[in-house]
């Protein structure tokens, strides 16, 4: 065997203090001076002896300590550890290393420790008791724990600090408000973990603030939510026009009164949309959620990050709003050389009309490029723009003079094909997919598109509705195809 079982084993494996007294199997002499946590056990891991020290460290009586084994306060991830370094190593070579290990006091709380395990045997080579000598550095361990968690906070907010930078520099390039709404939201949820967000205008005529854009709310809350200037909390704060960071709703003395019901999450952060002094509108954030899944207040280096995405968010809006409302003063896209959305609902409205009188039929095309908004990140809005030119270039010289084209919003283009029914509007439309494809830019365009005809009864609202949800259809089941509504 290759168990040590002489004297020259007791001389090589053990410790100074314990070879001068193995002679005469008595363990008085040589622990009664340690100062440090030990324990004496039998080779069943029984508890034989301790000290003070060890005492104190785990608060277990001795009493309590005489009907416990070694395993007992040992944390049970480490039982088959310490089962292992006592059969390949103390059984062995007569020690163990020096190896971690976390004992539960008798409270209840955790004790990080280093131990290391020795075989104690007499001069006959009998080797009945296990000595365990015990260092407590659950202190050291804490700290270890509190650097990291700071470490990780630090880098943390570094990347938060590096992506709201590219926040701002992606949102200079978005024009259309809809996708500027959707960015804002999409982009603050993401920076600061939250499972929640939305972001609401400020109606000037009804003097409301509308939910424009969301992420975690259900469609009827977003359509019937609406909160006047002063009511409650959002309300509160485009009044003020300061941010606003509540750590936890229930302990806020500020909201003691409020309706707290409509808070699923205790901390919630709210900034105010604001350009020139002017409160354009808000933005919510609430369910922050850290990688464990486990809910977490916000803080004030959030509300920081979050301000700062909001503040650049209001010159955006400003400068989108200031665009369309250039755009829509003519009839003609400056950028396309076609009909704006201006011309379009006058001239849509003026068809149905015409159409109500002498009953023929009226089609829509709606069509969107596919990925531009990742298109003009990736390439810079002059690019994006060169790619509107030549679409719209390609879609007037392809259909007939009767019909009209028009630029209805950022991507999205219509054509209105008087006198042309749904079949031969869906030909129309093939065609123009199969056109497109030459469209000029720095990658292949692809585009989606959808086809409707007018039905009885309906307004130009009515057919809008229509078309675009035909053009959704194409957008969430195929890209880069074509799908009619009858």
């Amino acid at each position: 065997s290759s168990r040590p079982n002489t004297d020259a084993s007791v001389s090589r494996f053990y410790p100074a203090q314990l070879q001068k007294n193995i002679a005469d199997d008595s363990l008085t002499v040589i622990l009664k001076n340690q100062i440090s946590p030990y324990l004496i056990l039998d080779i069943k891991k029984r508890i034989l002896g301790f000290n003070q020290a060890f005492k104190k460290l785990v608060q277990f009586t001795k009493e309590d300590l005489d009907n416990l084994t070694y395993l007992d306060f040992i944390v049970n991830r480490y039982h088959s550890v310490i089962n292992d370094f006592i059969e390949n190593h103390l059984m062995v070579r007569g020690r163990t290393p020096v190896f971690g290990c976390e004992y539960i006091s008798k409270a209840g709380k955790t004790i990080f420790v280093e131990q290391r395990l020795f075989l104690i045997g007499d001069n006959s080579g009998n080797f009945k008791q296990i000595y365990v000598s015990i260092r407590d550095i659950t202190v050291k361990k804490r700290s270890e724990t509190k650097i990291d968690k700071l470490r990780k906070e630090i880098r943390k907010e570094k990347q938060k600090l590096e992506e709201t930078l590219n926040i701002d520099r992606k949102m200079s390039n978005i024009f259309d408000l809809n996708h500027l709404f959707d960015f804002i939201v999409d982009k603050s949820a993401k920076v600061l973990s939250a499972q929640r967000c939305s972001l609401m205008i400020y109606d000037e005529k009804n003097k409301e603030l509308l939910i424009k854009g969301a992420k975690g709310l259900s469609a009827e809350a977003i359509k019937k939510t609406r909160v006047g200037i002063g009511s409650q909390i959002c309300g509160m704060v485009a009044k003020k026009k300061r941010a606003l960071l509540v750590q936890d709703i229930e302990q806020d003395k500020r909201f003691r009164q409020t309706n707290k019901k409509r808070y699923q999450s205790r901390s919630f952060m709210i900034a105010p949309i604001i350009a020139h002094n002017k409160i354009l509108g808000v933005v919510n954030v609430s369910e922050k959620v850290v990688p464990k899944n486990q809910p977490e207040a916000f803080n004030e280096f959030d509300l920081k990050i979050f301000s700062s995405i909001i503040n650049q968010a209001g010159v955006m809006i400003e400068n989108a709003n200031y665009s369309r409302q250039l755009e829509y003063l003519t009839t003609i896209d400056s950028l396309g050389d076609i009909f704006n959305h201006r011309f379009f609902m006058k001239y849509l409205n003026d068809e149905i009309r015409r159409i109500k009188r002498y009953k023929a039929p009226l089609s829509l095309i709606m069509i969107d490029i596919d990925d531009f908004m990742e298109y003009n990140e990736l390439y810079g809005k002059l690019e994006g723009d060169q790619v509107i030119k030549s679409i719209s270039k390609l879609l007037k010289s392809h259909v007939r003079e009767t019909d009209v084209v028009c630029r209805y919003s950022g991507d999205e283009f219509v054509i209105i094909l008087p006198e042309t029914d749904i079949t031969k509007a869906k030909l129309v439309a093939l065609k123009l997919l199969s056109v497109l494809k030459n469209a000029r830019g720095k990658r292949d365009i692809k585009v989606s598109i959808g086809v409707a005809g007018y039905g009885n009864g309906m307004k130009s609202s009515d057919m809008i509705l229509k078309v675009y949800q035909a053009l959704l259809n194409a957008k969430n089941q195929y890209r880069n195809k074509v799908y009619c509504l009858n």
